[in-house]
């Protein structure tokens, strides 16, 4: 008889060991870095010219109207109006690297000048020159204070030495002085009678400080200035009629284009001692272009060629002559 087997015993299933494993934390929602965002769209993205009219005591303005958002959000050919009316007789154009304060700036510049409707050039510089001045420390002010319940830099200047030391006052103030509002202004516009027929330019950059263009006759900004410039620098002796002022400053803004960020939407104004704003129409715009790039793709001149083939055909002969052996 064979002996009895043991029993053998029920054993359950092995379930896999399962290591506990703690989510990742959740990121935290950060906020939107808006100066960042701001200093990408408008000064690296606009060209803006102004040219005087001698001989019919005109002004002319050209500029683009693109506003750009960075390479993720693309650009906005013809967002903005860059020439904007500042008082009687006066007007600006402006360029940004961040185009937040532009709105309050021109709108502090508007109210300061609008009971002032004889305001000579000497006024109107102090007034833009001040108040691009206090919106600058505005600004600083909410970048480096704020976040330690200081509301503006004459308050931190009394107060901060003693508040936060000798070492962090320092610093603090250091970044206070080297900050950058990132605007142009380029200003115009005529003396008040009976001297109106004297037209003016100058230009504002930071922290407050004015370039004048009278002797020039014409001012640049943006972006696209040094190509713009150069183009205007090519014509000297000034420009007498407002034909001649308009075709060369909308010649300037055809060059820029090329610059980063420069738009091919085009304002073009001619302003009068008298407060006329005439605006020329996009149509004219587009003609005044077609005409340029067709004489731009022109052939050299035939003096032009004779010229240079005489004088470099000591040069072609040896280039054609192949080399002894």
């Amino acid at each position: 008889m064979k002996p009895l087997q043991p029993s053998r015993k029920f054993e359950p299933k092995r379930q896999p060991v399962r290591l506990f494993r703690p989510s990742p934390p959740r990121p935290q929602k950060r906020e939107p870095d808006w100066p960042a965002l701001y200093r990408q769209m408008g000064l690296s993205v606009t060209v803006c010219i102004a040219v005087k009219a001698h001989m019919d005591g005109c002004i002319v303005t050209v500029s683009d109207k693109r506003l750009s958002y960075g390479d993720e959000l693309g650009a906005a050919d013809n967002a903005a109006m860059k020439t904007l009316p500042i008082g009687n007789r006066w007007g600006v154009l402006w360029a940004a690297e961040d185009i937040s304060p532009v709105s309050d700036l021109i709108k502090e510049i508007h109210y300061q000048l609008h009971d002032k409707p004889n305001a000579d050039r000497a006024t109107v510089q102090e007034i833009v020159a001040k108040a691009y001045n206090e919106a600058a420390q505005r600004r600083a002010a909410d970048q480096y204070l704020a976040c330690y319940g200081v509301h503006s830099v004459a308050e931190f200047r009394k107060t901060g030495l003693a508040e936060f030391g000798p070492e962090l006052f320092g610093q603090i103030m250091e970044k206070i002085s080297s900050y950058d509002l990132g605007i142009q202004l380029l200003v115009h516009g005529f003396s008040p009678p009976p001297y109106h027929s004297f037209m003016h330019i100058f230009e504002v950059r930071n922290p407050g400080i004015c370039f004048d263009h009278q002797v020039e006759g014409y001012g640049v900004i943006g972006s696209g200035s040094m190509l713009a410039l150069s183009s205007m620098m090519s014509h000297s002796g000034g420009f007498g009629t407002i034909e001649e002022a308009v075709y060369r400053a909308l010649e300037a803004k055809f060059m820029a284009e090329t610059a980063s960020g420069v738009g091919r939407a085009t304002t073009a104004a001619i302003h009068t001692p008298h407060g006329h704003i005439s605006h020329v129409s996009p149509g004219v715009v587009d003609q005044i272009r077609a005409v340029w790039e067709a004489t731009r793709k022109q052939e050299i001149p035939d003096d032009a060629w004779s010229v240079l083939h005489e004088s470099l055909k000591s040069l072609n002969d040896a280039i054609q002559t192949p080399p002894v052996t």
